[in-house]
């Protein structure tokens, strides 16, 4: 223990979270990230109690009560640190950038809360898609830029949620989060511990919703996928004085991306990625986010789009032949 309380890492950790727990909760919490740094091969709370010697301490199950109990009443004031600590790594004047996503942990017994059979997007594996027995999680990173090397950055995790399924929350009797939900949750927390920093979060389509994209903080943007048939209408006129009824909400239609990305001289070559093309537009998600005004940007890949054959493959992984983008920073582009 005293060897790892007086390492670096070690004292990074106590110094980063001291006074947050009461003494009791503290010493298991010293306990358990011990046992952490020691564990090797299965990462579980059983291999760091005995690897930290904690089970010659207390019965088993007072570790568990604690994770259960005081670390998960305080878990958001932990965040609050990490979340603080990062943004000192980040310079003043700088975009903070945060990657939110869901993942499917496989998982197995019977006693594990919210463990359930979720479909697990696999782009890698020989199917696209696949169902596993396990736990959702939604996650939070914040984007540390690396000074000693331009260009590259260090993932720093701030932020995890447990997803429940409507039925299985009802049986444990807790209240139903959506995952965009849960990724607003971690969203809005973030912005109230940095209310003066800019903000950019990036998810992908799954995100693209009201719960999550509604009454944003004003300091936060979001950059996610677009439907590919997504109405965009323009801007609603200005009302005029004197005239009857409400004003209106929405503007002409301007249409999908998937309608707007026809052949014409208007593409122009994306600027990180040879063969492939981009145009943009500026208007209104009126289902979603009315009287927001979105940066959209399709991308086009024609060495992908092409008739399909007996035997062509369908678009497999990330690159599809025809993609939309949006930003809810609609002055500023994406790329």
């Amino acid at each position: 223990m005293d060897t790892f309380l007086t390492s670096s890492f070690g004292t990074f950790v106590m110094t980063l979270w001291h006074g947050v727990l009461s003494a009791p909760s503290w010493q298991n919490f010293t306990y358990l990230a011990y046992g952490w740094a020691l564990a090797w091969g299965r990462q579980t709370i059983t291999a760091y109690l005995w690897g930290s010697g904690a089970a010659q301490v207390k019965h088993f199950s007072r570790y568990y009560a604690f994770l259960g109990g005081a670390l998960s009443q305080r878990r958001y004031a932990l965040w609050a640190r990490v979340i603080r600590f990062g943004a000192s790594l980040v310079p003043a004047g700088a975009v903070i950038h945060i990657r939110l996503d869901d993942a499917t942990m496989k998982k197995t017994g019977r006693h594990i809360q919210g463990a359930a059979h979720y479909r697990n997007g696999a782009g890698t594996a020989r199917q696209e898609y696949r169902t596993l027995w396990g736990i959702n999680l939604v996650w939070a990173i914040m984007r540390l830029p690396l000074t000693r090397w331009p260009g590259h950055s260090l993932s720093l995790p701030i932020g995890l949620e447990l997803y429940l399924k409507e039925t299985l929350a009802k049986t444990l009797k807790v209240p139903y989060r959506s995952r965009s939900a849960l990724a607003r949750r971690i969203v809005d927390h973030v912005a109230t511990e940095l209310p003066t920093r800019h903000i950019r979060v990036a998810t992908d389509g799954g995100y693209a919703t009201k719960v999550f994209l509604r009454e944003l903080p004003h300091n936060v943007h979001v950059v996610g996928r677009l439907l590919l048939t997504a109405q965009l209408y323009q801007q609603p006129p200005k009302p005029v004085q004197g005239q009857r009824g409400a004003p209106r909400k929405k503007g002409p239609g301007i249409g999908s991306p998937k309608t707007l990305a026809t052949p014409s001289a208007a593409w122009q070559p994306h600027p990180q990625e040879a063969g492939a093309f981009i145009q943009s537009w500026v208007g209104i998600w009126h289902s979603v986010l009315p009287r927001q005004l979105l940066r959209v940007v399709v991308v086009w890949r024609p060495h992908l789009d092409g008739p399909a054959t007996p035997t062509s493959q369908k678009a497999f992984g990330r690159l599809k032949p025809l993609e939309a983008f949006f930003s809810t920073d609609g002055s500023s582009p994406l790329f």
